[in-house]
């Protein structure tokens, strides 16, 4: 299961030499992205047994039976897959040991049928519901010899903020090839150090065409007695529905696995669109586990779209798919503002500006500031810096420090 500004065009075929992408390739890419399909469904237990339900997928590839992946169901028992079309299997698996992966003797459920699903570009499959009945009888053998590697191996991974991994050259990649990244990179939810109890999670998210070391002087006069530092690196050509529905997945795995209390998050440029969904989707599917969100800050974030990227959608040859949903008046972003925001969730607004600029120079003031967001942001602090700049300014950092003391 392969799972997943503004621009002249001069300047994008500039970037792509430099990026050593041939048209061909990027549109290639383009054109499999946007046939992903969606497999949903939902698992019960009403079993004897206790504990995490998850949604294992295997992918049909060249005669064999391959795992691809797996995700935690949310507290209704819900659970999606976004993949690429192909043949697809998914099996329900009681994690009784709470370890998070399929062991010899755990319970599992195949589809009521038991038949391989064949997905098409844009299908959207809901499949019968799962259910683990009182004693767990006909409860099926996984094959473990069919497991391999699991494309989320990064999820919870430490890695130090100077690794190759997050070497600014891959960025590039994650926008205009974003397969490639999933392939080569890989991405995830990482961890800057091991994970320490008694220190609270910051949740570091990078824009477009950017990356964790966006945010590398802000996490450098982090409190480190007080919080540690977390990453989500993305490839940002990605549809923005992808790049939160996965972060909204880690984060509650993670807080399966060491049941956090709290965490703050903090977005730069179009992090922001992917946080603010991410954070709406986590309070409507996983309420108790929500609670723990006690700050959220977006910096320079295209909140209104971006007239630039509607004009690239329209013109440009090729499309990336996040320019859809960062176009202003997109679906993406006119589903994001119906959607509730959780009143118990603190909204803090920093947004930049430049002399003799409409903004930041990347975004303008109306769409770092609709006017809904400044009435339900608890605080609103603007700063004389450009898009980027604004988080080396020591400033804003202080502000930041500030701001996660705060209740």
């Amino acid at each position: 299961m392969r799972l997943f500004s503004k621009f002249r065009f001069t300047l994008c075929l500039v970037t792509l030499v430099l990026f050593g992408c041939s048209l061909g390739e990027i549109k290639k890419q383009t054109e499999v992205l946007d046939g992903a399909a969606l497999i949903r469904g939902k698992i019960t237990n009403a079993s004897i047994q206790s504990g995490p339900l998850n949604a294992l997928a295997f992918e049909l590839i060249d005669g064999e039976i391959v795992y691809q992946g797996s995700t935690y169901v949310t507290e209704n028992g819900e659970f999606q897959f976004y993949v690429t079309p192909g043949t697809y299997q998914i099996v329900a698996h009681l994690d009784s040991n709470e370890d998070g992966e399929y062991q010899p003797g755990e319970a599992i459920r195949l589809q009521q049928d038991q038949t391989l699903l064949t997905l098409t570009a844009g299908d959207v499959i809901d499949l019968p519901e799962f259910v683990f009945n009182e004693h767990n009888e006909n409860a099926q053998a996984l094959d473990t010899s069919i497991q391999e590697t699991n494309q989320y191996a990064n999820l919870g991974k430490v890695v130090a903020l100077d690794d190759p991994i997050f070497n600014r050259e891959n960025y590039g990649i994650g926008l205009w090839r974003p397969l490639d990244f999933i392939a080569t990179v890989g991405g995830g939810l990482f961890l800057l150090d091991e994970y320490n109890p008694s220190k609270i999670p910051v949740l570091f998210v990078h824009g477009i065409n950017g990356g964790p070391l966006d945010w590398q002087t802000v996490i450098e006069q982090l409190d480190k007695s007080r919080y540690q530092a977390w990453v989500y690196y993305y490839a940002s050509g990605l549809q923005l529905e992808i790049i939160s529905d996965t972060l909204m997945q880690s984060v509650a795995d993670l807080q399966k696995r060491f049941g956090f209390k709290h965490i703050k998050v903090a977005a730069h440029s179009m992090g922001g669109l992917v946080t603010r969904a991410f954070i709406q989707k986590y309070a409507a599917q996983h309420p108790k586990g929500s609670r723990a969100i006690d700050v959220f800050m977006t910096v320079n974030s295209p909140m209104g779209g971006m007239a630039s990227a509607a004009k690239g959608v329209k013109y440009s040859p090729i499309v990336v798919q996040s320019w859809k949903d960062v176009a202003a008046g997109s679906d993406y972003l006119n589903h994001l503002f119906q959607t509730p925001w959780p009143e118990t969730i603190p909204y803090h607004l920093v947004f930049s500006y430049l002399e003799g600029k409409d903004g930041d120079g990347v975004v303008t003031m109306n769409s770092q500031l609709p006017r809904a967001l400044q009435t339900q942001a608890k605080g609103l602090y603007g700063f004389p810096n450009s898009h980027v700049g604004t988080l080396s300014d020591p400033e804003f950092i202080a502000l930041f420090n500030e701001i996660l003391l705060s209740k």
